[in-house]
C-alpha cells in the first residue's frame, strides 16, 4: 500500500508474461502447421501412387428419348412401344 492507502500499481512490465504467453502460443502453432502441412504432403504422395491414372474419356454419345423408350422396353421384356400408333394394329 502507498501513503495515501491504495494498493501499489503494478509493474510497467506487467504484460511480460501475457506476451510471453503469447508467443509460446504463436510458436507451438506454428509447429502444428508446418506438421500438418508436411502431414497432408505425404497424403498426397501417396494417394498419387495408389490410384491409377485417370481414364481418358471420349464424347459420350447422345442418348434420345428412342433410345431411352427402347431400353426401357427391352428391360421389361415387351420389345415393342405398344402406345405408339404403328404398333396397335
Amino acid at each position: 500500500m502507498n501513503r495515501f492507502g491504495e494498493k501499489h500499481a503494478a509493474p510497467v512490465d506487467s504484460g511480460y508474461r501475457f506476451r510471453h504467453r503469447l508467443r509460446r502460443q504463436v510458436a507451438s502453432l506454428e509447429d502444428d502447421k508446418a506438421a500438418l502441412e508436411g502431414r497432408v504432403r505425404e497424403l498426397e504422395s501417396e494417394a498419387s501412387q495408389s490410384l491409377p491414372a485417370p481414364a481418358e474419356q471420349g464424347a459420350t454419345p447422345y442418348v434420345g428419348l428412342k433410345s431411352l423408350m427402347m431400353a426401357q422396353e427391352e428391360a421389361n421384356g415387351t420389345g415393342t412401344f405398344e402406345g405408339h400408333p404403328r404398333n396397335s394394329k
